[in-house]
């Protein structure tokens, strides 16, 4: 399979992955052959790419971490918790002052989640996770741009527990760890569309609420007694810094390695959320906001180890680091340089990844530098160290 931006989406085409809708209802699945009809719908979505069946491809299968049935299930198990606040907020007054006033009397989200659900979901995605030999975090959603929040919840706790699961977390330790990473932007809900939705720069009152959503998050959660409160705290803290330049409340990190403490100091950043923060920059440098370029996973790789120490926990980064996979399988490459075979400019797809030389993938090269179509070609670049390729980013 391959992956192509909806430019190059073409009629006559065959969906190598299902294509799920906002809810995380089914939208088209696996197999389906794009139409002139839906061709014209599909285009009209805001999906960064979709995976095509392509011949010679077929063997060519980006490792799926969860499968698409847990995926949907999660998606929906976020999204009936999100709407309980939504519908809560309908006749609300939703500038500063009204939300202050609103969240003053926090006994209102006395047991209003769904947790059963979520914690359903935190379990099946743990089991899929800790079954693998080894796992990479190459996480290859398709999300939609009103299903963008469910996804990233998702993919951030996916993320945090393939992280949590290096540092032999138990069991209860990852189901702490992933509810909370899954509710952790549930205070998103509560700020205004217009804000969440921007795509300009927010101005500063609009950024000083958006950051409500840290102790919004944190005071629903802890209102219900289903929801442990180290998980609360994860939506409390995923936006504190090591260096105290987080927020809301300035904790301070020690860089330490994210195991059991005897003692939590105070003004000390909780584990939990120390991995639920570096779990939480790399999607939303990898899988951004729609509207934002996304960055490849040696960009992302760069932005982490200069956040290192100073923003974000240097042991949970070094560990996420060697988790990375560059050139993940059936991602797109293009050859940078090649004096041996004269294709300078021509792209093709990941068909293989090696743990023990990641810069050095096999590649298939299916297009000339004008986009044309050629006859396949696999390149091992392990034995062709001369030629150069590059990691091109859809959007």
């Amino acid at each position: 399979m391959i992956q192509v931006t909806k430019d190059e989406l073409k009629s006559g085409m065959v969906l190598a992955k299902s294509i799920y809708g906002e809810n995380g209802e089914l939208l088209l699945a696996n197999g389906y052959t794009i139409n002139d009809k839906v061709l014209r719908k599909l285009k009209q979505l805001e999906l960064p790419y979709f995976w095509i069946q392509e011949e010679g491809t077929e063997f060519i299968i980006p490792e799926q971490i969860i499968s698409d049935k847990i995926a949907y299930q999660s998606h929906e198990a976020i999204r009936q918790n999100m709407n309980v606040l939504k519908d809560m907020m309908r006749t609300q007054d939703l500038t500063s002052e009204g939300l202050g006033k609103f969240m003053e009397d926090k006994k209102k989200f006395k047991n209003i989640l769904i947790a059963e659900n979520v914690k359903r979901c935190v379990g099946q995605t743990i089991d899929s996770i800790i079954g693998m030999e080894s796992v990479l975090v190459n996480l290859a959603s398709i999300r939609t741009k009103a299903g963008f929040l469910y996804q990233h919840c998702l993919d951030v706790t996916i993320t945090a527990i393939i992280l949590a699961n290096k540092f032999h977390f138990n069991r209860f330790e990852l189901e702490e760890l992933a509810l909370g990473c899954m509710l952790m932007d549930l205070g998103m809900t509560v700020i205004p569309d217009e804000i969440t939705n921007k795509t300009s720069r927010l101005s500063f009152q609009e950024f000083s609420l958006l950051k409500e959503h840290a102790t919004y998050g944190y005071f629903i959660l802890r209102e219900n007694t289903e929801i442990p409160l180290t998980s609360a705290h994860i939506a409390y803290q995923h936006h504190e810094r090591q260096d105290g330049a987080g927020y809301p409340r300035n904790l301070r990190g020690n860089n330490q390695v994210p195991v059991r403490r005897l003692t939590n100091r105070k003004g000390i950043i909780h584990r939990y959320a120390e991995i639920a923060a570096v779990a939480d920059t790399y999607i939303a440098l990898v899988s951004p906001r729609p509207h934002t370029v996304p960055k490849s996973p040696k960009q992302a790789i760069r932005t982490l180890i200069t956040a290192a120490a100073s923003q974000l926990n240097r042991t949970v980064v070094d560990t996420l680091i060697t988790l990375i996979p560059i050139y993940p399988v059936g991602t797109r490459i293009e050859i940078v340089k090649d004096v041996k075979y004269n294709m300078t400019g021509y792209t093709g797809i990941v068909s293989r990844y090696r743990h023990d030389a990641p810069d050095k993938p096999t590649v298939m090269i299916m297009f000339n530098c004008n986009k044309e179509k050629i006859k396949p070609k696999l390149i091992d670049l392990l034995e062709e160290p001369e030629i150069k390729i590059q990691f091109v980013v859809l959007s």
